[in-house]
């Protein structure tokens, strides 16, 4: 199953404060990077609850002992559990992949939370194509633009997917178990009003002619109108958040086996 996680996003601050290390890692300057990763670090750690629902197991004193995991805002996101700063600081020379990984966690103090269409997301796709919306209209309504150029916006390079150990760390910067991407306030705006104008088609779509369903299944046709209600219902909210804090969108969509 794939789902469907929003948060609005202060992009342009963290263009902007991010510039400066992106210019000392293109030098292969490190130390600036790894300090401010280690601040956001603490940060969730004072401010993000660990979690009883989910635990790994570490080291402790010599014995494998299962422990909480630490929260943080892009747990949601398919990001992968929090590092320790010891682990960011042993680190001399990183891999891109972990350059990335650094980004991606000072990246999580830009976000906040918001509506989501969770899993309902691929059925308001697949009607929203029906009604005569293009694919990359859809694309860019769910998935967004790449994260690549949040680093480097000059760089016109699609992510090869899956990503190889030779790519640049600026293709890396996606949450271990997700694809995710990002829209300007601008790119909010427009979608916003092409949805908007969609409210009607959307709410009187015959699910019927959606792919693959029981159509003889009323209980399965209702479950399907219900979902496709939600899902337009939570993405013109998601939508509508971002533009009353005039803040952009960070998005990722998560497969679950």
């Amino acid at each position: 199953m794939n789902v469907h996680h929003a948060s609005i996003f202060r992009y342009s601050a963290y263009q902007d404060d991010m510039n400066g290390f992106v210019k000392q890692v293109d030098q292969q300057i490190y130390s600036q990077l790894q300090e401010r990763t280690c601040q956001s670090i603490e940060n969730f750690q004072n401010s993000w609850p660990l979690t009883d629902c989910h635990h790994v197991f570490k080291f402790v004193d010599g014995k494998s002992k299962q422990v909480p995991i630490q929260e943080w805002p892009l747990w949601e996101h398919g990001g992968s559990n929090l590092i320790s700063v010891e682990q960011v600081m042993n680190q001399s020379v990183p891999k891109n992949d972990v350059i990335a990984y650094w980004f991606l966690i000072i990246l999580g103090e830009y976000l906040d939370s918001c509506t989501s269409p969770l899993g309902n997301w691929i059925i308001l796709n697949n009607v929203l194509i029906h009604c005569g919306w293009k694919q990359k209209d859809c694309d860019l309504l769910f998935r967004g633009s790449s994260t690549s150029k949040l680093l480097k916006p000059e760089k016109d390079m699609l992510s090869p997917w899956p990503l190889r150990n030779e790519d640049p760390y600026w293709l890396w910067l996606q949450p271990d178990m997700a694809r995710s991407g990002w829209l300007t306030l601008a790119e909010v705006e427009r979608l916003h009003t092409h949805l908007k104008i969609m409210e009607q088609q959307v709410s009187k779509f015959n699910v019927r002619r959606i792919p693959n369903i029981n159509i003889e299944n009323p209980v399965v046709v209702a479950d399907y109108r219900e979902s496709l209600d939600s899902a337009y219902r939570d993405t013109m909210n998601m939508l509508s958040k971002a533009l009353e804090h005039q803040l952009g969108l960070f998005m990722s969509i998560t497969t679950y086996s």
